[in-house]
């Protein structure tokens, strides 16, 4: 599953001030896509392992509002908040399934 990495100055640069340039920074060698000018161009997020929820309620089931990512590894480097809150903003889908598997994996 690819995505396109922000880009807030809507250059086709990926730099400093990017969403992502933590994901940028921790990359070395494939972690992160790059284009034929070398700028970050997508994030994988099969690449993410080592999932931790916080506020799981179960009588919220079946959505779990409340609950919140507050641990992944992107490649082995653990994401900090700013990256978690971006991958729960860009990936509900997947976090949620995450989320229920190891909730019913038993």
């Amino acid at each position: 599953m690819w995505a396109r990495m922000p880009d807030n100055d809507d250059s086709d640069d990926f730099d400093e001030d990017d969403d992502m340039m933590g994901f940028y920074e921790i990359a070395e060698g494939d972690q992160v896509r790059v284009d034929r000018d070398g700028a970050a161009a997508c994030f994988d997020f099969m690449n993410l392992t080592d999932f931790e929820f916080d506020n799981v309620d179960n009588a919220d089931y079946p959505d779990y509002a409340d609950a919140k990512l507050v641990y992944a590894e992107y490649n082995g480097v653990p994401c900090d908040d700013e990256q978690l809150d971006w991958i729960e903003d860009n990936f509900p889908t997947e976090v949620y399934e995450e989320l229920t598997f190891q909730l019913y994996a038993d």
